[in-house]
């Protein structure tokens, strides 16, 4: 079916459904069985544009006019070193809503501090007072148990590729068990290999209780059938069957090339004039919508696509050095133009188009924006990780505060049980760099860091950090440090002379 249209001076209005028949029935029958207590695991996978998003919107949807609670994440590049951040936009809202009593009750509880800010969620643990990630994982799954009990629930979440590793165990933890709960589980990622895979993503992916949906490429009669609802005319065989070949049969790069032969002076629609190489042509499109907007519309656009999952129109102004009102506007003509989402003008159309406008920003302009953004959510007492995450893209400009608020993310990484988020952000203050007198404290963090996560860099940051400390107490606690990374690693015969000399130094 289509459920598509645009006028030919017009945004795409809607999204088309064409040839998904089976992943609509699986769909939907998973969602029956649910209510009756039989849950499922879908895993749908493909390339940007495939449709993925489509199949997870048609999900919620008709999740919730079954009267199923549904519960939706996205996946965002800059987040995914956040840990638990699907797990927080999946189940933060449940805190508020006055339920707090009922789902946290019992084993839940452990869950409580991730989700509630007033437990003191996203505060840095002293040592010797860690939460326990097992801990957390045990709170949420009992946290959907409970749930569970107010009706059957619906999990989506878009761009699973782009998930933090917490989160992931999380739902794989819920999936080994789903069989016997009233829940469907849905992820739509792309396939393997397209972005960093994570070990809980590859267990999810080739799950075996898991229903995996592979939506194919359109055909040729259904790509003429996509061009013809956008375009608004019929056709021909050339134009059908070019484009059938130059878009691969992705439902997106078909729709953003009809969108583009269709447009007011573009000609007749010309099989000739089209590029074979896809991707190259999404991102000139997006490049041909930005140059026909004014200065504020690309601005706004480029701080919403550096901003990510953080973006708010506000921030997006600020970042974009636009009052309120021309910020309103430039969203409003955004949308027109079918770059930012209609419903959630802070938000793109589709993920490609955010990656479309997001290189096409040039890589210095690009690095001061990132670290703009990563000052403007400091400033607001946003999450750490979020402001490490955005760090992370600014380029090394020797600056104090950023050591300072990478150290803060790092410690932060820690106390949730992330090391290896620890090591990346702690590492990128190294390059900034930090001011002297603060290079052996950040070297110790990270060597702490490294060795919890058991990184074999982690004596060699040692050995760096004790060159440029002189305090016999402090070289003596480092010192025993080191032996117990060695200990950890196996390396008894150098273990045993670390401790041996912190002893001589400590004495």
């Amino acid at each position: 079916m289509i459920t598509s249209t645009r006028a030919p001076d017009g945004p795409l209005e809607t999204t088309a459904v064409l040839e998904r028949e089976h992943e609509l029935r699986v769909v939907d029958a998973s969602l029956a069985d649910a209510r009756v207590g039989k849950g499922t695991a879908i895993v749908i996978e493909g390339e940007a544009g495939i449709g993925k998003s489509t199949l997870a919107r048609h999900a919620a949807g008709t999740a919730r006019r079954l009267g199923m609670r549904v519960l939706r994440a996205q996946g965002g590049e800059l987040e995914r070193g956040l840990p638990y951040g699907i797990v927080t936009e999946l189940f933060g809202g449940l805190a508020r809503e006055g339920l707090s009593g009922e789902l946290f009750a019992g084993p839940a509880g452990a869950a409580l501090p991730l989700l509630d800010p007033a437990t003191g969620a996203g505060s840095v643990a002293v040592p010797g007072d860690r939460p326990d990630p097992v801990a957390y994982v045990h709170g949420l799954f009992w946290l959907v148990l409970n749930l569970t009990e107010l009706g059957p629930v619906a999990i989506v979440v878009d761009d699973a590729q782009w998930s933090d590793e917490p989160s992931l165990r999380f739902i794989h933890r819920l999936v080994e068990r789903i069989d016997e709960l009233p829940i469907v589980v849905l992820l739509a990622m792309r396939p393997e290999g397209d972005s960093p895979e994570s070990n809980a993503a590859r267990l999810l992916r080739a799950h075996r209780s898991a229903r995996h949906l592979v939506p194919a490429p359109l055909t040729e009669h259904a790509v003429g059938d996509l061009m013809a609802s956008v375009t608004g005319r019929p056709v021909g065989d050339g134009l059908r069957r070019t484009s059938w070949r130059a878009t691969r049969g992705n439902p997106f790069f078909v729709t953003e090339l009809a969108a583009e032969l269709a447009r007011p002076g573009a000609g007749r629609l010309d099989p000739d004039g089209l590029d074979a190489t896809v991707p190259d042509r999404v991102g000139r499109f997006v490049g041909l919508r930005l140059a026909a907007l004014d200065d504020p519309a690309r601005r706004l656009a480029e701080a919403v696509a550096v901003l990510g999952e953080s973006a708010t129109i506000r921030r997006a102004a600020i970042l974009a050095g636009l009052d309120a009102a021309p910020a309103v506007e430039a969203a409003r003509r955004l949308t027109e133009a079918g770059i930012l989402d209609d419903l959630a003008i802070t938000e793109f159309r589709h993920p490609i188009v955010r990656s479309g406008v997001y290189a096409s920003i040039p890589v210095p302009v690009r690095s001061a924006l990132h670290r703009r953004a990563a000052l403007l959510l400091a400033d607001e007492g946003v999450e750490i990780g979020l402001v490490g995450t955005q760090l992370e893209a600014a380029e090394p400009a020797a600056d104090a505060r950023v050591v300072d608020l990478l150290a803060a993310a790092a410690r932060d990484a820690v106390a949730r049980g992330e090391p290896g988020v620890a090591v990346s952000l702690l590492r990128r203050a190294m390059t900034e760099p930090p001011e002297p007198t603060m290079r052996a404290e950040v070297l110790a963090n990270l060597a702490r860091a490294e060795a919890e996560a058991a990184l074999p860099d982690a004596a060699a940051t040692y050995a760096t950090v004790l060159t440029l400390v002189d305090d016999p107490a402090r070289r003596a606690e480092l010192r025993r440090e080191l032996g117990h990374a060695l200990l950890a690693a196996g390396q008894w015969a150098a273990a045993r002379e670390a401790f041996e000399l912190g002893l001589a130094e400590g004495a």
